[in-house]
């Protein structure tokens, strides 16, 4: 059975419009295991970048969202961002980064696991 599909196209891909987009199946079915186990709507920041936005915004280098494998969640409330944290918990996301107004999860291979920062 396959998950449900929250995430649009235009959502994943990179914000500067110029339509660049890598989904990989296995990130893309944890983010949506998230959203259903958060049970509400989550508005996606950032998830793939190509290199000139990626520049732009200040992303590292080595940034997970250049391979599609990183998305930045919004969390207009305490409540989301604790939920998106406890579903993130159950996924098991290789990163977790926790911002004022974001959360970051990625879950690229060529980085270590069980990484966890406050921006």
């Amino acid at each position: 059975m396959e998950a449900k599909r929250y995430f649009t196209d235009e959502e994943i891909q990179c914000k500067c419009g110029c339509g660049f987009i890598r989904r990989h199946s296995p990130f893309y079915w944890k983010v949506n295991t998230v959203r259903g186990i958060v049970g509400h709507s989550l508005k996606v920041n950032s998830w793939c970048r190509c290199p000139t936005h990626n520049t732009l915004v200040g992303g590292s280098p080595t940034s997970s969202h250049l391979k599609g494998m990183a998305i930045d969640l919004a969390t207009p409330t305490e409540y989301i961002k604790y939920r998106i944290l406890l579903a993130a918990g159950e996924v098991s996301f290789r990163g977790v980064g926790v911002g004022k107004n974001f959360i970051h999860l990625d879950d690229d291979p060529d980085k270590p696991p069980n990484r966890f920062w406050v921006y």
